[in-house]
């Protein structure tokens, strides 16, 4: 057909439904007209092989499982980014980019000295962009290079072909775990009475362990390639792993909304949560966060195809898989499986409830309530959901030793959440490392929307910060609050009421979305007027006596659970960050019903005046227009995942792999317990403390061998550990039963190396000789080999492992007490009583007094011990006898005098530090001290060179710490510590590995002999 033969006639795009006034002449006309038109096409189109009707007719029919192949595509490619890490190009771009404007500013600054700062900047500016062009070959291939170095430190090579090594820090735990699966068919490294055990864990003791499915993915994911003969890693295998799960979380995700509202709304909240920020962030790495959202997923698909089932047989067979995958979900989350099972029960609770009020208030008569063919109907599918997930449970519980009280009590799992406290200190006395968990920080309700949806604000919101972002409305999470509303008003919308029902839930919805109505309202009476308001529906339903169709009373029974669940896991986002993850499901299957039935209404509006192609095209447009919603939403994900970058790279894979080809077998690595996963899946060696048994009294422990000034009080901890862990201090408390006295005995006897005085020592408590010898086994035996790291990141945790090496167990003991609602006179009481130690009513009152002024239990843990940190670097540079550093502090040689001379006077730090040949000297002050921001601040001193020292400003209980001494001061004077690898990757790690010399003759003279050093 020639071009100037084709025509579209957009006017009948949107035609109008014909009017019956109509003229019979007309109708004649249209038809002759319309034989003719079609007797053209005909003879035009005979040549056409493709019929459009057909095709359009397909898709009109199926666009929804175009769009969700569409979203599956989407995901797989943007996980796909987190493989081969495209954010090195760009480093390298922007890197010789930097290179070339620093040269070219440098040659302006020589040749034009006197130029404006402005115009300097637009020559060089100018210079660049003509080199860039000029030489643009030659620098593509410089980027090149230079972005492949950046991809060598984050990789590694299998096989001739390199891949990006795995992310995060758990994703280690599950990865060692599917290697034992792969090695020997189970995650054990060894059976011990039937029980399974982590040996590497909690060293040299080892812990029992859970299986759990996530290894058992990445180890049949793996077998699979292999099968297909596909070489893989293990480690890639772990990798790809989420995205596989991914893929059914998107169907499952499709299912649920098009089972609650439709195909629109199947999509929608497909797309809204396979593409959530918070989602995808945690899922790039290979833990097991991933399904938290996929079983919720599957129970409600299968739960929601059984209660919109027409058959008893599919309604049973639903809910009987729904119950299934209750009891599954166990081996994928043991901790919070219970959250959408309790969901559903306190649901079916509330929906029954409402029946039989329902028919009551229209019958008159309670036994109307039994003889109700819904109400009946309902409690057999909840006995079938129940009994289901028992049955499930049962079955993980054969694998995972769960017994079945744990399934009977999971009703009581919210109450038990709700008192989930980040108390400063734990009911032993030792330090709760959750305080210092930021995956633990309570996040304010204002805050949550742009935790989900981080761009779903109108305008541009990128250079804005968090606090500005928590004052403007999030449209997506209003849409959330309105679908809420309006899948519990579906079951009793009409005509007449559609009118009301959506500006009503719009205006009530855009209330509680409003920042300031989540600012100043408690979390409990925020989330207890929104459930007023969502149930006020069914108040609504039962006052009227409105009878409900039968095929739109499930409508009542989901608008139950997702309300239900929407409330619950927002007020557990307001307990901790992490929580934010479990809210995504219900905001974007609320999200995703919003559109739907709004969509609906819309087309409901204009389905009076247009009809056939016109209302056709109106549900094109509007579906177009509709799923550019969460588009943002994606593209927001796209870029996490285009800038992925592990945390893990090849400096520590080297240090840790010469550590397992140099060590024994029972060797133990030690350092802050944040990479133990690392150090067990790398080394394949015992590790103090990991991610899943940091909140252990070996925390004090590893922190005070970081902070003491003592080489001997830091080796004798990491003796008594790697001889027994904590095992010395619960043999001494079980005699003394005191808590703090039994610190103070481990802290005695540690620094002793002759066991006499040990025994002495140990005697004087009144500690039989059979324990004695007991607490010498595991504080004082011949102990392995010691493996002590320390990095460049621990230099920004120091507050954190330096404030648990700080603990103040007396203290301790009074928060816990009043934590348990003892009374002052009763701790007192208490106290003065102790059999071990002298303390007077005044010394407890004090304490006390201090204690009940404290409001938080971020107060008390300061209260307990300090958070210790360094406050930054200074140069010193010498000036005959002084060394005068940048921030105007003098250290005069002669005099060991550290001061600097302010308004005020001459004003000392607390404590100096400096190196006196291969002694480290600490000065104390008690006058004239130098406050920083109201502190106390202490200095510590070391060469560069000759006439360079280095000064670092600090809380004073780090100063002298064996960190400093070991890493910025490379183990200068330490007898007990070799220096046994050093790495460092172009990405920032600096990592040194230092190995134990039990015996303490150690040379190290980094700096040389005294005269040297000064």
């Amino acid at each position: 057909m020639a071009d100037d033969e084709i025509s579209i006639d957009f006017s009948k795009l949107f035609k109008k439904k014909s009017k019956k006034k109509n003229s019979e002449h007309e109708k004649t006309d249209e038809k002759e007209t319309d034989g003719e038109s079609r007797q053209k096409s005909s003879r035009d189109d005979e040549n056409i092989s493709i019929n459009f009707g057909s095709m359009f007719a397909w898709m009109k029919k199926y666009w929804h499982i175009i769009a969700l192949i569409m979203i599956i595509v989407f995901v797989i490619h943007m996980r796909d980014q987190a493989t081969t890490a495209p954010i090195t190009d760009k480093w390298a771009s922007d890197t010789y980019s930097n290179y070339l404007q620093n040269q070219i500013v440098n040659q302006i600054n020589t040749q034009n000295p006197n130029l404006p700062s402005q115009q300097k900047q637009l020559l060089a500016e100018q210079q660049l962009q003509q080199i860039l062009k000029n030489d643009k070959d030659a620098i593509d291939e410089q980027i090149k290079v230079l972005s492949s170095q950046y991809k060598d430190a984050i990789s590694y090579q299998y096989n001739g072909k390199r891949y990006i090594f795995l992310g995060d820090i758990d994703s280690y735990f599950w990865l060692r775990f599917a290697r034992n699966i792969v090695d020997h068919g189970n995650i054990c490294d060894e059976i011990k009475n039937g029980v399974c055990y982590d040996n590497l864990a909690n060293a040299p003791l080892g812990r029992p362990d859970v299986p759990n499915i996530h290894p058992y993915m990445i180890a049949t994911t793996y077998k699979v390639a292999q099968f297909f003969g596909q070489d893989i890693p293990l480690m890639h295998a772990a990798m790809i792993t989420p995205t596989i799960v991914a893929i059914f979380v998107v169907i499952a995700a499709f299912f649920v909304g098009l089972l609650l509202v439709g195909k629109l709304g199947g999509v929608i909240t497909a797309l809204l949560i396979s593409s959530n920020v918070m989602y995808v962030q945690r899922s790039l790495g290979s833990d097991n966060d991933i399904y938290t959202l996929l079983f919720p997923l599957i129970i409600l698909a299968f739960l929601f195809w059984g209660i919109n089932a027409k058959s008893i047989k599919q309604k049973i067979a639903g809910a009987a898989l729904s119950g299934l995958f209750v009891g599954f979900f166990k081996f994928a989350w043991e901790h919070g499986w219970w959250n959408i099972f309790v969901m559903i029960l306190y649901s079916f609770i509330i929906y029954l409830g409402f029946v039989a009020v329902q028919q009551i208030f229209i019958h008159k008569n309670i036994k109307a309530v039994l003889q109700n063919k819904n109400f009946k109907m309902t409690v057999m599918i909840l006995v079938v959901f129940y009994v289901a997930g028992l049955v499930g449970y049962m079955m993980v519980g054969s694998i995972t030793n769960a017994g079945v009280e744990g399934y009977v009590d999971a009703p009581l799992g919210p109450l038990q959440f709700a008192k989930f406290q980040k108390a400063a200190v734990n009911m032993n006395m030792w330090p709760n490392v959750i305080t210092t968990v930021a995956e633990f920080n309570p996040l304010a309700l204002s805050r949550i929307p742009q935790q989900l949806f981080p761009s779903a604000y109108f305008g541009n919101i990128s250079q804005l910060d968090a606090d500005k972002k928590a004052n403007m409305l999030n449209y997506l999470f209003l849409l959330g609050i309105i679908g809420i509303l309006l899948v519990m008003s579906e079951a009793i919308q009409t005509k007449s009421r559609n009118k009301w029902i959506l500006p009503i839930s719009a205006i009530i919805a855009l209330v509680f979305a409003l920042p300031r109505m989540m600012q100043q309202v408690p979390v409990f009476m925020y989330l207890f007027l929104l459930g007023v308001v969502s149930f006020s529906y069914l108040a609504f339903i039962i006052f009227r006596k409105i009878k409900i169709d039968e095929d739109k009373q499930h409508h009542i029974f989901t608008g139950i659970i997702l309300t239900l669940w929407f409330l619950a896991t927002l007020y557990a986002t307001t307990k901790g960050v992490r929580f934010a993850l479990i809210v995504v499901p219900s905001i974007s299957i609320a999200i995703g019903c919003c559109i739907e039935l709004i969509y609906k209404k819309v087309i409901e509006l204009f389905s009076d005046s247009y009809e056939g192609k016109s209302i056709l095209s109106i549900k094109a447009v509007l579906i177009i227009i509709l799923l550019l919603i969460p588009v943002g939403a994606a593209m927001d994900s796209y870029k996490v995942s285009e800038s992925f970058i592990p945390n893990y790279n090849a400096a520590w894979d080297t240090a840790l792999g010469n550590i397992k080809d140099n060590s024994q077998e029972d060797a133990i690595v030690n350092s802050w317990w944040d990479f133990g996963h690392w150090f067990k899946y790398r080394t394949e060696r015992g590790v103090t403390l990991d991610g899943a048994t940091q909140n252990g009294p070996q925390l004090h422990w590893l922190g005070k061998l970081l902070m003491t000034d003592d080489e001997k009080v830091s080796r004798g901890i990491l003796r008594m550990l790697d001889c027994g862990a904590n095992t010395a201090f619960d043999i001494v408390v079980n005699t003394t039963e005191d808590v703090p006295v039994a610190v103070d005995i481990i802290n005695e006897i540690i620094v002793e190396d002759d066991t006499e005085k040990v025994r002495e020592i140990l005697s004087e408590y009144g500690i039989s000789e059979y324990d004695i010898g007991r607490i010498l086994e595991n504080s004082h035996c011949d102990a392995p080999e010691n493996f002590l790291i320390t990095s460049n990141d621990m230099i920004s945790k120091a507050g954190v492992w330096a404030h648990f090496g700080s603990w103040n167990f007396y203290k301790a003991e009074i928060a816990q007490m009043n934590l348990v609602g003892m009374s002052r006179d009763e701790i007192v009481q208490n106290l003065t009583s102790r059999k071990y130690r002298n303390m007077t009513e005044n010394e407890i009152d004090k304490m006390y007094n201090e204690l009940s002024r404290l409001t938080s239990d971020e107060a008390v843990n300061a209260w307990i011990a300090p958070w210790p940190s360094f406050y930054g670097d200074s140069t010193c540079v010498r000036s005959g006898e002084e060394f005068t550093c940048d921030n105007g502090i003098v250290f005069n040689i002669d005099a060991k005098d550290c001061s600097v001379n302010t308004s005020n006077g001459m004003l000392h730090p607390t404590k100096c530090s400096y190196v006196d040949g291969n002694e480290i000297v600490i000065k104390e002050y008690q006058d004239n001290l130098l406050m920083l921001d109201g502190r106390e601040i202490g200095a510590m001193l070391w060469p560069q060179s000759d006439n360079v020292w280095t000064l670092s400003f600090m809380h004073p209980n780090l100063v002298g710490s064996m960190f400093i001494r070991l890493y910025w001061m490379q183990g200068h004077g330490l007898k007990s510590f070799d220096k046994f690898d050093e790495q460092r990757s172009p990405l920032g790690s600096v990592i040194y590995t230092w190995k134990v010399d039990w015996e303490g003759k150690s040379e190290n003279s980094v700096y040389g002999t005294s005269e040297d050093a000064s």
